[in-house]
C-alpha cells in the first residue's frame, strides 16, 4: 500500500511490471518461431511457456498487466511504446493457448470501457475521451483482425484454441466447473472445510 499510494512509486512498479510482460511475451513468440536460447521449453509441448513451467501461469500473468498498460498507468511518454507495449503482450497471451486468459481478456476491455464511460470529471473528461476513442479503435482493430485471422487460418493452433472454448468435449474445466458448482450449492455458506472438498467432490463427479 505504501508503494501504491505514491504515484511515482506506482508507475516504477506497472513499467517494470510491462517490461517483465514484453519480455517473456517476445521470449514466447520466439518459442513458438522454435527458437528457446535458454531451453526453458520442455520437450512435447506446443504452448509456449517462459519462465513460468506453465501456460496457464503465463497467460495469467500476463492478463493480469494488460490493463495497466493499455491504460498507461506508467505514464510512458513514447508514442510508440505506449502502443506496442500492450500489442505485443496480447500476442503473449494468444500464443500461451491459455482459454481463461482469453475470457478474461474480454472481460478486462468490457470493465475498461465502463470505467472510462462512468469515470466523467470535468478535469480528466477530454483525456479520456481520447483515450476512449484509442480504445475503441484498437479493440475493433483486433476484432477484425481476430475474425479474418480466424476465417482464413481455421486449422491454426490459436483458432483450434479459441474454438475449444465452446466444445465441452475439449474443454474439462467446463464440466469441472459444473460439478464445483453443485457442491457449492451444498455448501453456500460455511464450505466444505478445510482439506475436505475433495471427499465433497466425490458425490458430484461426474
Amino acid at each position: 500500500s505504501a508503494i501504491f499510494e505514491d504515484k511515482s512509486r506506482l508507475r516504477s512498479f506497472v513499467l517494470a511490471a510491462e517490461l517483465v510482460c514484453v519480455t517473456l511475451s517476445i521470449y514466447s513468440i520466439m518459442q513458438m518461431a522454435g527458437l528457446d536460447p535458454f531451453e526453458l521449453q520442455p520437450p512435447g509441448h506446443d504452448r509456449p511457456i517462459t519462465t513460468f513451467g506453465n501456460p496457464v501461469f503465463f497467460g495469467g500473468f500476463l492478463v493480469l498487466v494488460i490493463p495497466f498498460s493499455v491504460m498507461n498507468i506508467s505514464g510512458k511518454s513514447n508514442r510508440i511504446m505506449v502502443t506496442v507495449f500492450p500489442l505485443i503482450i496480447l500476442a503473449g497471451i494468444m500464443n500461451s493457448g491459455t482459454r481463461s486468459a482469453y475470457i478474461a481478456l474480454i472481460a478486462e476491455a468490457v470493465m475498461i470501457i465502463l470505467i472510462l464511460y462512468f469515470n466523467r470529471k470535468e478535469e480528466y473528461r477530454k483525456n479520456k475521451i481520447k483515450l476512449f476513442k484509442k480504445i475503441i479503435i484498437i479493440l475493433s482493430g483486433v476484432i477484425i483482425a481476430f475474425v479474418i485471422f480466424m476465417l482464413f487460418f481455421s486449422d491454426s493452433f490459436l483458432a483450434k484454441r479459441v474454438l475449444s472454448i465452446f466444445e465441452p468435449g475439449k474443454n474439462p474445466r467446463l464440466t469441472l466447473w459444473q460439478d464445483s458448482f453443485r457442491v457449492f450449492l451444498k455448501y453456500p455458506f460455511t464450505g466444505t472445510g478445510l482439506a475436505m472438498f475433495s471427499s465433497a467432490f466425490e458425490e458430484f463427479y461426474s
